[in-house]
């Protein structure tokens, strides 16, 4: 039993800064690929103090994603996920806009994840990569701050978000999703 349980735990990920992957906290620098690349090789991320501009965030199961105080996620133009085809929606579609039913145009996603916290103090502001229109956005832009789709156990706790495009949160088909002390600012900027 003691060797079954050493296994488990050495599989465990460990936890990282997102500046060991290259990220800089400048608002310049483009921070996608560092901070997709942190997310897929570690469990538990922190966003130090800085200002990060990303593209579309993949999140992954049983991960934790930190903002510490002073950490801003931002949205960076041209660097948005396109959004993923759905078989469902049309143009002539009469009962929903394209923002309801397209998920990957985000800031970040969230799609058939499991065990997943974003938490804060920090700030993840949409900036002008986020559009507020319910339409299907231009290229390299998006609708959506968080979008959520088919999860289950995630947790938004205690960050601040701002400009969050069409939908600061879109959770469709997610159970035991846990909200708290969220401060939500969406003012409207496209």
């Amino acid at each position: 039993m003691l060797t079954l349980l050493a296994v488990i735990s050495s599989a465990r990920r460990p936890t990282c800064d997102v500046r060991s992957f290259g990220a800089v906290g400048d608002n310049y620098t483009s921070c996608t690929r560092a901070i997709n690349d942190a997310i897929a090789a570690c469990e538990h991320i922190l966003l130090p103090p800085g200002v990060f501009s990303s593209g579309t965030i993949a999140l992954r199961n049983d991960t934790q994603i930190t903002l510490v105080a002073g950490a801003t996620l931002v949205g960076r133009v041209g660097e948005l996920a396109p959004p993923a085809p759905n078989p469902f929606w049309t143009n002539e579609s009469q009962f929903e806009d394209f923002a309801h039913a397209h998920w990957h145009d985000s800031l970040i996603i969230g799609d058939g994840v499991r065990n997943v916290t974003v938490r804060g103090p920090g700030t993840i502001d949409g900036g002008v990569a986020l559009t507020t229109s319910a339409d299907c956005p231009p290229p390299g832009l998006g609708g959506k701050l968080i979008a959520l789709r088919s999860s289950s156990h995630v947790t938004l706790d205690g960050f601040a978000t701002a400009r969050g495009g069409a939908f600061s949160l879109l959770a469709t088909d997610v159970e035991h999703l846990h909200v708290r002390g969220v401060r939500v600012r969406a003012e409207s900027h496209i």
